[in-house]
């Protein structure tokens, strides 16, 4: 029987938040760049259905933290690694804005529009 692990996937038993650290913990030790825009979506796709459960729960503030600053460092990753445009530039603030705008209408309230695209602000 084959191993699933790899050294770029890290064992959900040493994981504090296993429901998308793996994920991003793989996005954040990938190299190749076919592979890596892959797993940046994969990791953004798992950080934003825990935080979707996590958004009525009154106990989830850590983790909460946690996403946010998750999704900054994958972010970076994109604007660096793949040429993503820098949403806090300031050229780029007034289409931020006004993605922002469009995302929390089409979404509603409770949606983090950071999954869009757009960092958290």
């Amino acid at each position: 029987m084959a191993d699933d692990t790899s050294p770029s996937t890290p064992s959900p038993k040493n994981l504090k938040f296993p429901d998308w650290q793996g994920e991003f913990e793989a996005a954040l030790l990938e190299a190749d760049p076919q592979k890596l825009r892959e797993r940046l979506e994969t990791a953004e796709v798992a950080m934003f259905l825990r935080s979707q459960a996590l958004v009525h729960s009154s106990d989830g503030h850590v983790e909460k933290q946690a996403i946010r600053d998750a999704v900054t460092k994958l972010r970076l990753i994109q604007t660096e690694k793949l040429g993503y445009p820098d949403w806090n530039t300031k050229s780029n603030r007034i289409s931020r804005d006004r993605y922002a705008s469009e995302a929390r209408s089409t979404c509603g309230r409770q949606c983090d529009y950071a999954f869009h695209g757009a960092p958290l602000v």
